[in-house]
């Protein structure tokens, strides 16, 4: 099993989506844990993206897929 994240900039279409690095995904990490001021908004954005739900950033759109 592996686990790839996936970004675009958000205002493209979603069809542009293509790998990202895991540099980028610890950043997003990073990121959410630092914008959200509350923490249990950052665990509801953080248990989106595992869940496979799209999130967003100010420029950029987020997908994490499980391929088998």
């Amino acid at each position: 099993m592996k686990i790839i994240l996936y970004e675009k900039k958000r205002n493209e279409p979603d069809s542009m989506f293509q790998p990202a690095t895991n540099e980028r995904l610890a950043w997003l990490i990073y990121f959410i844990s630092q914008i959200e001021i509350d923490k249990g908004t950052a665990k509801i954005r953080l248990d989106a993206l595992l869940c496979g739900k799209q999130i967003n950033t100010d420029l950029s759109s987020f997908l994490l897929k499980i391929v088998d």
